[in-house]
């Protein structure tokens, strides 16, 4: 009797664990679901770079700034600024006044200055003139049911979105965003829940069109609760958020 009691207990554990296993399955990806389409491309000081071509007229790097791989989060950088840094407030924010605590801009400061120059742009500043920050249309191309589809999964462990071309001749070409969080102050918040990635403006309110001064636009992905999502939204500009490069040079 012992020994049955056993077995069933064993045969329940066994049940579950493969239960849990299945279940973490379906979400998992591979490396091979987001080597599809990819396209090396050069970079600053004979470096290569790798992109991906969805057929959508934007050429998406693969990893974010600093990564070596699509689930890395990367380096964080505050909105305009060319380089991370240990802490991310408005009193070292480049484009503050020195030391002030709130928003007091130096620059891109008015309706006459709401998008990045290259001057100020870390995608070209590191990676070569021929790279950039997406725009704010680019990242809406992923969103467009025509381009692409998005879902939530896993890639080597770490949650993220997968958009995954429709675009006849591209139809399976991927790219995977991760959900990497953003760093206020010294703090490192919302990992595996949210990710933010940096467009090259300033954030619109798209319900009264109001500009913030103190907001840059992003693209937010969402895993929260059940709450699966993606849209364009504004963050401080003191914050660190990575910062996911396109190419646009010839291909």
């Amino acid at each position: 009797m012992r020994l049955q009691t056993l077995s069933l207990a064993i045969g329940a554990l066994l049940t579950v664990c493969l239960t849990g296993c299945e279940k973490k399955d379906k979400e998992a990806i591979s490396m091979d679901d987001v080597n599809k389409g990819i396209i090396t491309v050069p970079g600053k000081d004979g470096k290569e770079y790798q992109v991906v071509d969805l057929g959508i007229g934007v050429y998406f790097a693969t990893c974010n700034i600093g990564a070596t791989s699509p689930e890395q989060p990367g380096l964080m950088f505050a909105w305009g600024e060319l380089q991370p840094k240990e802490y991310y407030r408005w009193t070292n924010y480049a484009w503050n006044k020195e030391n002030e605590p709130s928003a007091d801009l130096t620059k891109y400061a008015t309706r006459d200055s709401t998008k990045l120059e290259k001057a100020d742009d870390a995608a070209a500043f590191i990676m070569g003139e021929d790279w950039a920050i997406p725009r704010e249309a680019d990242f809406k191309k992923l969103f467009t049911k025509k381009n692409c589809t998005s879902k939530y999964c896993k890639l080597n462990g770490e949650g993220g979105f997968l958009f995954t071309s429709v675009v006849k001749g591209y139809e399976g070409n991927s790219v995977f965003f991760p959900l990497s969080g953003k760093i206020d102050g010294d703090d490192y918040k919302f990992f595996k829940q949210y990710g933010w990635f940096w467009c090259n403006s300033l954030y619109t309110n798209p319900e009264n069109q109001k500009l913030d001064l103190k907001s840059g636009s992003t693209m937010r992905i969402q895993h929260t609760d059940g709450v699966e999502n993606h849209t364009i939204e504004g963050m401080q500009r003191s914050q660190g958020i990575p910062i996911r490069p396109v190419y646009k040079g010839e291909i």
